[in-house]
């Protein structure tokens, strides 16, 4: 959970702060094509290496957060309706808004595609916890678009 915000708040201010200084620095010379000896082009690169890096490397908490603020809902609105069976489950260590992440593995069941298999990380509300058992069979909606991507319908 929180290595999810320090990675989101360390690439915004990066964002709005490193780079437009770098920017400002390197390009406030006109007649000047170099900084330290470096051209600014690398300058840049040595800034957005390390924030390429910890995005890569927290990807999945991105992924997992993105999904829950934007394609969840989407999906839940838009999506197809089916079955998901539970068929593992483990508690990861992370958590969203306080609420816990759990690595599910899904078998997916619809009367437009035949059954597959998802295995994902999926935010669960703590009202929803008790149904998260191997075995349990539970409402999902699926994206349209993307067949892997699949959200709970708890309501």
């Amino acid at each position: 959970m929180r290595s999810e915000k320090f990675v989101l708040i360390f690439v915004i201010f990066g964002i709005f702060f490193v780079l437009p200084s770098v920017f400002i620095l390197n390009f406030s010379n006109v007649g000047n094509i170099t900084d330290f000896g470096i051209t600014p082009i690398i300058n840049i690169a040595i800034i957005l290496l390390p924030i390429l890096l910890l995005l890569l490397f927290f990807s999945k908490g991105l992924k997992v957060i993105w999904r829950n603020f934007v394609g969840d809902k989407d999906i839940l609105k838009k999506g197809i309706d089916g079955k998901g069976e539970i068929l593992s489950i483990a508690t990861s260590k992370t958590q969203l808004n306080y609420q816990p992440v759990m690595d599910i593995k899904l078998e997916i069941s619809s009367p437009m595609y035949p059954a597959y298999i998802v295995e994902d990380g999926f935010v669960i509300p703590f009202n929803a916890i008790h149904l998260m058992q191997v075995g349990a069979i539970l409402p999902v909606k699926i994206d349209p678009k993307n067949t892997k991507n699949v959200a709970f319908n708890f309501k």
